[in-house]
């Protein structure tokens, strides 16, 4: 496999991404650092998805080829390579501050509904060979993170306050979601779970060709291939989880708590701040907000109430997957008095809480 002045887009543990031009067409190079399998999962979605929908057939990039590198220092990694897209990322168009608010909320409107679309396209119904339910999904997570020291410390507390405001653990929340008729009617026997999905509408992920001439074309990349059956919504979560994925990855947070260096205390408090520029953080907020506090839900009230509860379900699994992905053991401590750190997965895991306090008060209403 030879390239030509390649430009790097990421270079992480897991991949190698790269744009570099052959047969004088620009294309996108993704190599796998590890397991080569899990990339060839990838690429059988990617298939799926183009064959399964109307919709993902025109937004998907072409897939040029793939399969293991021969020779070379990446010798018997797997790689695949997609047609190169030029434009910028939602993700971009925030952070670089590309448009104004009303573009940009014409941009989510647009965006939002098309993924709506795609949800409800009419496909053919496979058969779930698996045990698995959304239930031992979520089970499955809260596991993982219950095995981690840093974590399972903040789980084990009855309570604990976070931004003035009292929350108790995830054990509680859960249980009233989980054992509440809206949750027992709609995912009794499986009905609304798949094997087929993209997964990961993070706004990373949406590629926008030119979002002054025309916001209604735009294009997906990079499924997450590491779900073998999941609700639909799971996709739509990822896109609203794209506000608190890019605070977390560019580090615009920190939080303040006594947690690590008072010995004697057993309380448990914490206060949370946002560092993003005011207008980058009101363009984030402005659309997404609404799905973490329930107020002014123009985007929710697009959906029947069936959905938005399913919706709400997905960002929950969504968090969990969040906090254990994103786990680190390191508190990067960033002031003298050991009050002030930051840490992903702890940020994380009390988003997560204020979410649950105000989903379960939602159900404790109906």
């Amino acid at each position: 496999m030879k390239t030509k002045s390649i430009k790097v887009f990421k270079n992480s543990e897991k991949f190698f991404i790269f744009r570099s031009k052959e047969n004088n067409k620009y294309k996108v190079f993704k190599i796998a650092h590890k397991n080569p399998n899990k990339l060839m999962q990838e690429v059988k979605l990617l298939k799926k998805l183009i064959n399964s929908s109307k919709i993902l057939n025109k937004k998907i990039p072409k897939i040029f080829k793939h399969g293991l590198i021969k020779k070379g220092m990446h010798a018997k990694k797997g790689y695949y390579v997609i047609d190169y897209v030029k434009g910028f990322t939602f993700t971009e168009i925030i952070k670089k501050n590309l448009c104004t608010y009303g573009l940009l909320n014409k941009i989510h409107n647009y965006t939002f509904q098309n993924f709506l679309q795609i949800l409800r396209e009419k496909r053919k119904k496979n058969t779930l060979n698996t045990s698995l339910n959304i239930k031992k999904l979520i089970f499955i997570e809260l596991e993982k993170i219950k095995k981690k020291d840093i974590l399972r410390r903040i789980y084990d507390q009855k309570k604990i306050k976070v931004d003035d405001l009292e929350y108790y653990n995830l054990t509680y929340y859960l249980n009233i979601i989980l054992n509440s008729k809206a949750f027992k009617k709609i995912y009794k026997n499986n009905f609304y779970l798949s094997n087929i999905g993209h997964w990961n509408f993070h706004g990373g992920n949406i590629i926008y060709p030119n979002i002054n001439k025309n916001i209604k074309t735009f294009y997906l990349i990079d499924p997450d291939a590491t779900w073998k059956i999941n609700d639909p919504f799971f996709s739509i979560a990822r896109y609203v989880y794209t506000y608190l994925h890019d605070t977390i990855e560019n580090k615009k947070y920190y939080i303040v708590s006594k947690f690590f260096n008072n010995l004697k205390s057993v309380k448990h408090t914490f206060k949370t701040k946002i560092i993003w520029s005011s207008i980058i953080k009101k363009k984030y907020e402005n659309n997404f907000s609404e799905f973490f506090t329930f107020k002014d839900k123009k985007k929710l009230n697009l959906l029947n109430e069936n959905e938005k509860f399913r919706l709400k379900i997905c960002i929950l699994l969504c968090l969990l997957r969040g906090i254990n992905s994103n786990f680190e053991k390191r508190i990067q401590i960033i002031d003298d008095k050991g009050v002030k750190f930051k840490n992903d997965s702890i940020y994380i895991f009390l988003t997560l809480l204020k979410f649950l306090k105000t989903f379960t008060n939602e159900i404790k209403k109906k």
